[in-house]
């Protein structure tokens, strides 16, 4: 019997586990799934050691991924709620530090979470001409994002199935459109083991960081998702992060 927190951030929901499990990736395949399970877009599994919690992720379909940071916001939110300290939530790369005294709660990290920036391969554009202005932005996860005029009439899952079979990133991607603004960014994204989400904050933050590449001046940007906004500020080496979060429900879970 397991005791699972259900919440959710800018729409994009998870279940928060305490402990080491055996299966992780069984148990999440199975509570994850949105008919027979509690249904979520990832499952958090945490380990807390005296004032710092490790984190690993795992998505619907019982893949690994090595970043959600809209995870890492609700569980920070949720660890808060349990005792009101500057948690600090570890990941496999990077390490995030909860301002319990903001409100709301902010989460820092350093700017060294961003492991890659680069446009796509040429040939890769050759081949599908959708890619001409897509970059590639790898903050833990890996993400594909794409400018575009307007993202409503843009088919996002289509094009990410088009990506999908022409087998360009064998491990997996996920993709954004968004409208680049200076302050205010519309976004979507087609996360890869989750589909069309709410929101995906890494994905956000892979936004902020091109339209930083562009205009290192404007440091602060709000990003908005279906499933609510996203404000990001970097003042020096720091990147805080704010977002909107709800805790859903306690629920125990047979597995």
């Amino acid at each position: 019997m397991l005791i699972a927190h259900k919440a959710h951030t800018n729409g994009n929901d998870f279940i928060l586990i305490e402990g080491p499990q055996k299966a992780p990736a069984k148990i999440a395949k199975q509570i994850a799934h949105r008919r027979t399970g509690i249904g979520c877009d990832q499952v958090l599994f945490f380990v807390k050691n005296g004032h710092t919690a490790d984190v690993t992720f795992y998505n619907q379909d019982g893949s690994k991924a090595d970043l959600c940071l809209n995870g890492v916001f609700a569980l920070a939110n949720h660890l808060a709620k349990q005792s009101p300290l500057n948690w600090k939530i570890t990941t496999a790369h990077h390490t995030f530090t909860c301002q319990t005294n903001e409100r709301p709660l902010t989460i820092a990290f350093h700017q060294s979470i961003v492991l890659d920036y680069h446009p796509v391969q040429k040939a890769y554009i050759e081949e599908t001409p959708n890619l001409a202005n897509a970059l590639f932005i790898s903050v833990g996860n890996h993400h594909l994002i794409l400018p575009t005029a307007d993202i409503q009439p843009f088919d996002l899952p289509g094009f990410a199935s088009v990506i999908q079979k022409k087998g360009y990133f064998p491990d997996g991607i996920n993709i954004s459109t968004f409208q680049p603004h200076d302050t205010m960014i519309n976004m979507q994204t087609y996360e890869r083991g989750a589909g069309l989400t709410l929101g995906c904050g890494s994905a956000a933050l892979a936004v902020f960081i091109h339209q930083l590449k562009n205009n290192p001046n404007q440091t602060r940007i709000t990003i908005k998702q279906p499933g609510g906004a996203v404000k990001f500020e970097k003042n020096n080496n720091t990147i805080y992060m704010q977002a909107q979060y709800e805790s859903i429900a306690a629920i125990e879970v047979n597995c």
